[in-house]
């Protein structure tokens, strides 16, 4: 399906012949893409921290250049009132990215 996406990208903006379409972390790049597109250059992210994919999330945004404010939530039971007063305390804070399916690993 990504490489359908691809060449229909390249398609429509008439780009064959002299452009590539690249496909980058395959299997997360519609979270790069979101935070891309949604976050602006100058926002600023909290991420509720529940586990692997919210620290992917951080990194994809310090890879991008935007500030990512990490809330530990890992084992515990804060509730949503973590996330009102993380934001109460930082009014720079522009977006939340929320995962609502976390993987954890059990060793």
């Amino acid at each position: 399906m990504t490489a359908s996406v691809c060449r229909d990208l390249l398609a429509i903006l008439h780009a064959q012949t002299d452009h590539v379409c690249v496909r980058c972390r395959q299997r997360h790049f519609a979270v790069e893409a979101a935070l891309g597109t949604l976050v602006p250059k100058h926002g600023k992210v909290l991420v509720p921290d529940n586990g692997a994919y919210c620290k992917r999330i951080a990194r994809i945004l310090k890879y991008q250049g935007r500030e990512a404010v990490i809330l530990p939530m890992m084992n515990k039971n804060l509730g949503c009132s973590a996330d009102r007063c993380a934001l109460a305390a930082d009014p720079s804070i522009t977006h939340v990215a929320q995962v609502h399916c976390e993987t954890v690993r059990v060793s």
